[in-house]
């Protein structure tokens, strides 16, 4: 951990970084499988606070996985 591990391991900080992304639902990887889901997803059925926890939960989920990369990788 003392030093940048991503020239030690590129191609793992690439799947690495794709993975995360993925994980996290961002682009390119957002949209759903079936074109049903894009009208009938849980973000059209939940309103309110139950949204909002879903809003921050996909918050964390993302500074999570950044601090995954900043950790394993960028030292």
């Amino acid at each position: 951990f003392l030093g940048w591990n991503l020239w030690r391991q590129p191609i793992g900080f690439i799947v690495f970084l794709i993975s995360s992304l993925a994980e996290c639902e961002r682009l390119p990887f957002d949209l759903p499988e079936a074109e049903e889901e894009l009208v009938a997803g849980y973000q059209t059925e939940y309103s309110g606070i139950k949204f909002g926890l879903f809003y921050v939960a996909s918050y964390l989920n993302l500074l999570l996985s950044s601090i995954f990369v900043t950790v394993l990788y960028l030292g």
